[in-house]
């Protein structure tokens, strides 16, 4: 808009029915942004011209620069634009669709399987546990003995190789978890697998029935998840001593909130009831 007349009408008024006699000043007291993640930019004071700003900071020289800058607008005698060099016809709709702050999105589609939780795994993510009984903080998972906090506790066991699988006890005293996380907490972009519609799969046994339904979930960036029942991906949780292979849609996990371009928490496993379950290995598969 040229003129922002406020809530009064009679601005309105006085304009259309004026015949002319009246004229109008309004202009931008600070600069319009161009895209959706700029910032207000205005201008350098005029005794700051020498100013030097940080390079994270947003300015007319790093790529910033506002589509209305500090003091646009018209008035009656002037119907254009030309005074402040702007082309109308040539400004570029901004088509990001993700947040500001957050990396460009991996198009990519993946080829190979990531190894989460096994013995050739890499660090990227790591075994946790937690619940009431530690605030939900995470207390990493030893791979080489027990790890216990209150009404939860883990024992590596073997599957194909030595300890490259874990035994998870829910005393059901109070609700805990069991996770796979990113060690820094910073968001890791495994898009490329929903890209290739690919599946969240592990082994696991489960040894005592359930007396509700095993959750099973992802976590983007806090508040973001997805979470799913086993029970609809295996027709019989519980087999005592064998194990199962479970794949999950990752498009399934994605209906239910999943960000997969900001994973911070892979596979979790929630119980707020007695269990005891067994955890081979976790990857995702394209």
């Amino acid at each position: 808009a040229a003129w922002l007349p406020g809530t009064e009408a009679a601005g309105i008024t006085d304009l259309i029915f004026s015949n002319g006699e009246y004229e109008f000043t309004g202009r931008l007291p600070y600069s319009w942004p161009a895209n959706k993640c700029d910032n207000t930019i205005n201008i350098t004071p005029a005794h700051l011209a020498h100013l030097s700003v940080p390079s994270f900071e947003q300015t007319v020289t790093n790529g910033h620069a506002p589509l209305f800058p500090i003091g646009y607008g018209l008035s009656m005698e002037e119907t254009r634009s030309d005074s402040f060099g702007l082309d109308i016809g040539a400004i570029k709709l901004d088509t990001r669709d993700y947040g500001c702050g957050m990396p460009t999105p991996d198009e990519a589609v993946a080829t190979e399987p990531l190894e989460l939780f096994s013995h050739t795994a890499p660090d990227d993510f790591r075994l946790f546990i937690g619940g009431t009984s530690t605030d939900w903080r995470g207390v990493p998972v030893s791979r080489g003995s027990v790890t216990e906090i209150d009404g939860l506790r883990t024992t590596p066991i073997d599957r194909r190789h030595q300890q490259d699988a874990v035994r998870v006890e829910f005393a059901g005293e109070n609700p805990a978890i069991v996770y796979l996380s990113v060690p820094d907490g910073e968001p890791v972009d495994l898009k490329r697998y929903i890209n290739s519609s690919g599946s969240l799969e592990f082994e696991i046994g489960v040894d005592t029935a359930p007396l509700k339904p095993i959750r099973i979930a992802m976590h983007c960036v806090w508040p973001c998840a997805g979470e799913v029942d086993l029970a609809g991906y295996i027709p019989n949780v519980v087999d005592g001593s064998g194990w199962v292979t479970v794949s999950i849609p990752l498009k399934d996990l994605e209906e239910q909130g999943m960000d997969l371009a900001t994973v911070t928490t892979p596979f979790l496993i929630y119980s707020d009831t007695a269990l005891t379950i067994r955890i081979g290995r976790v990857r995702l598969v394209p």
